[in-house]
């Protein structure tokens, strides 16, 4: 099973790769991401469906597993407690950063002008 950092790294690849295809996602995620279901994935939020998401931007399976989309059972041996795990890393680490991208910039903070 992948370490929680490196679940992390594919949200964070993720999320960079939605900030250069398609910015201001964060703000139309509406609900608990769920990286486990086909209708409240990221993806699904953003685009009605895993699927469409998937088509839009002709990922591969890897790209998917790569960016945090959709997790990959090969890697964890169909144990159920670490199914759960993994799919609960994957959504914390997509609330993180779907809490950092959609929080409004404030000028002055952070050394803003």
């Amino acid at each position: 099973m992948p370490t929680e950092e490196e679940l992390r790294s594919r949200v964070l690849a993720g999320a960079e790769f939605l900030d250069l295809h398609d910015p201001g996602w964060a703000t139309r995620i509406s609900r608990e991401v769920r990286v486990a279901s086909t209708h409240e994935c990221l993806l699904a939020q953003l685009y009605g469906r895993y699927r469409t998401g998937f088509e839009k931007y002709k990922l591969t399976e890897t790209e998917s597993i790569a960016r945090g989309f959709r997790a990959d059972s090969r890697e964890l041996e169909q144990k159920h407690q670490a199914i759960n795990k993994y799919y609960s890393l994957l959504n914390q680490a997509w609330e993180v950063e779907v809490a950092k991208k959609s929080r409004p910039v404030v000028p002055g903070r952070l050394g803003l002008l």
